[in-house]
């Protein structure tokens, strides 16, 4: 059986560390498997649990340098040992700046490298970007074969590095049905507080700048000033929590904020917005919403969407790189049904065209069904995913 090691720089609550997590759980089926990261910082152990030893490379430094290149030669050295004092035949890397370093090590060590995310959203300028996109054209053609998550991500590698050496293995799921009922007593507290009448949009993962979550506030206000009844759940948490929760009193926006709640937070009947914070397993906000909305900057291959359509959920995303306009039109050209790709929103223009459409699908009931009618189909060939993804894993872990 082939020893494997998989390195990321740390597990947090992004969607990286849920596809790292189901790896290290799946690929025990055939190989045995270790979890390595830099540190623990950040490290969501409550959240993944799957059996699988975990190597902590800063443990085995005894006083980590605060000088980058230094730090980063000795988590090096740290990873070559642990590599060799274990004996593992390759490593499956996740992430630039584990993929780099795993590239470092001996050449008799199996490398390959999963790419998650674009860099067309890179700051190409800083001296920083530009030390690892020279790494990243230097040392990636020298892995075992580079895995892209989407089939857009394996094109902009070849066209912007120059590697041939990648495939596309999409990201999957092992199951949706929740299973706590902590979960069960969390959404009955925020459904309370929600009438019936109400018109639920969801958006789910982390706040941050690609996610371009801000824009969508200024929609529910658009939508407001109209009239119509519409509350906006979202599902995560992170950096740009402040900067939301700002906005949203900007825009004089009721809000249900369960990530920084108030002592005296008054009984709200109809809240416009709802920051649940981070929770394991999204799948009860999605049943229960109406339509799914991603306005984000740029993606890797969005398990968020994949989820809403494996729920059943109408959904609007931005055509953004990359993986949503690959999502969204995998059933043929002529079948009839909307796909839900839309510009990606910029500033109140962007907001206005986006509050048009979601305005139509809530006053369209055909519309509506349609929609629903296309993530049902797409849902039923996400399912199959795993399936196609375990075959290739299986094949490039069994062929070393």
């Amino acid at each position: 059986m082939q020893r494997i090691l998989l390195f990321t720089p740390v597990i947090g609550r992004a969607g990286v560390a849920k596809v790292f997590h189901q790896h290290a759980k799946d690929f025990q089926d055939f190989a045995y498997v270790e979890e390595a990261v830099f540190s623990r910082a950040g490290y969501a152990s409550k959240v993944y649990q799957n059996g699988v030893e975990l190597n902590v490379i800063d443990d085995r430094i005894k006083t980590l340098s605060r000088i980058s290149w230094l730090r980063f030669l000795q988590r090096l050295r740290a990873l070559k040992e642990l590599v060799a004092s274990k004996r593992f035949s390759a490593v499956i890397a996740h992430v630039d700046g584990a993929n780099i370093m795993a590239c470092l090590l001996p050449s008799q060590i199996k490398k390959y490298l999963v790419v998650h995310g674009t860099s067309l959203n890179k700051n190409t300028l800083s001296p920083t970007a530009r030390v690892k996109e020279y790494l990243i054209k230097k040392l990636y053609p020298k892995a075992n074969l580079v895995v892209c998550v989407s089939e857009a991500l394996q094109l902009e590698t070849e066209q912007l590095y120059g590697i041939k050496n990648g495939i596309t293995i999409r990201n999957y799921f092992d199951e949706l049905e929740p299973n706590s009922t902590e979960s069960d007593s969390f959404m009955r507290k925020i459904f309370n507080s929600i009438s019936d009448e109400q018109f639920i949009l969801v958006s789910h993962g982390r706040y941050s700048q690609g996610k371009n979550l801000e824009v969508l506030l200024s929609v529910v206000r658009n939508l407001k000033s109209e009239n119509l009844a519409v509350t906006l759940l979202l599902v995560g948490d992170g950096p740009e929590y402040k900067k939301i929760a700002k906005r949203a009193g900007e825009l004089d926006l009721v809000v249900l904020d369960f990530i920084s709640p108030k002592e005296c937070q008054p009984h709200i009947s109809a809240p416009d917005v709802v920051l649940t914070g981070f929770t394991k397993n999204p799948i009860l906000f999605l049943r229960a919403s109406h339509l799914f909305v991603m306005p984000s900057k740029w993606e890797g291959y969005p398990l968020s969407l994949c989820e809403a359509l494996l729920c059943g959920l109408p959904v609007l995303a931005s055509d953004c790189p990359t993986g949503p306009r690959e999502i969204l039109t995998r059933l043929d050209e002529d079948d009839g049904l909307p796909c839900g790709l839309m510009p990606i929103p910029e500033g109140e223009c962007g907001a206005s065209l986006w509050s048009t459409r979601i305005k139509q699908i809530m006053t369209d009931k055909r519309l509506f069904n349609e929609l629903r009618r296309r993530s049902e189909l797409l849902g039923e060939l996400i399912k199959e995913d795993k399936t196609i993804a375990m075959q290739k894993w299986r094949h490039i872990i069994s062929s070393q």
